[in-house]
């Protein structure tokens, strides 16, 4: 223990963050965040109680659902099952990983910020897209792959 205290200054200095980092868990446990004010325990029906856990648990939900297709869609460009775009990021990293080893990685961190701060110099209204985004969104996750595997089952109207 004192080894730790000598490293961080010797003292027991009571930090900040580990103030607020303690208080987590009873946050979690009382049920109220900081943008949770206008949440009164007291003046909530029960229907409203049951509406908010409710709401509480979709929105875990999705976000569960979000996470499990981004790993699925990582999961399906190792294996190949989209041969293009496994393609196209093998010779993009085998082009970054020669870029890295002749150019020093402070340049290209140069590079890359004095391209950022022109675009929105040159246009402060531009919405900058997120590249690894759009490229994960063209890979197909385990239940749209298994929709394209299956027989289309509507029927064509010969009427």
């Amino acid at each position: 223990s004192s080894g730790i205290n000598a490293e961080y200054g010797g003292h027991g200095q009571f930090e900040t963050y580990i103030e607020s980092v303690s208080n987590v868990p009873y946050y979690l446990r009382s049920g109220r965040g900081e943008g949770d004010s206008n949440l009164d325990e007291a003046s909530m029906s029960i229907t409203e109680r049951f509406e908010y856990i409710y709401n509480l648990a979709a929105a875990g939900q999705q976000t569960l659902d979000l996470v499990a297709s981004l790993l699925e869609k990582i999961k399906n460009i190792g294996q190949w099952k989209n041969p293009y775009a496994t393609c196209l990021l093998s010779i993009l990293l085998i082009g970054a990983s020669v870029a890295l080893y002749f150019i020093p990685v402070r340049y290209i961190l140069l590079a890359w910020g004095i391209n950022k701060f022109r675009k929105f110099g040159m246009d402060p209204n531009l919405i900058d897209n997120f590249e690894v985004e759009d490229f994960l969104s063209r890979i197909p996750s385990d239940p749209q792959l298994q929709e394209l595997k299956e027989p289309s089952r509507i029927r064509r109207w010969t009427g």
